[in-house]
């Protein structure tokens, strides 16, 4: 792999323990509180802006958004209750457009 198919997290400590996330890679955190969430969300966005990579934000919960709207960040809201069906396709009609 290259270097191009790696992305930072923005926290060199967890970078150095996950060596890296690959593009294509899910990440899943669970969390008792969507603030402790936001200690991630907050560097991976400095350094995905840093380097100019696209900011897709899939909404579909109902906490507090982690993004604030901005020119750089495309948003989509979802509907996570139209069944998983429905949300499937339409994650992966994003995921297809938007590569």
């Amino acid at each position: 792999m290259s270097a191009l198919d790696f992305v930072s997290s923005g926290i060199q400590g967890l970078d150095d323990i996950l060596q890296g996330l690959r593009l294509g890679d899910n990440v899943v955190w669970q969390v008792d509180d969507i603030r402790d969430y936001l200690h991630f969300v907050e560097p991976f966005i400095r350094r995905a802006r840093a380097e100019a990579r696209k900011i897709i934000y899939i909404r579909f919960a109902q906490h507090a958004p982690v993004l604030a709207p901005a020119a750089d960040v495309r948003l989509y809201r979802l509907d996570a209750a139209s069944g998983f069906e429905s949300f499937s396709k339409q994650i992966h009609d994003i995921i297809t457009k938007e590569g």
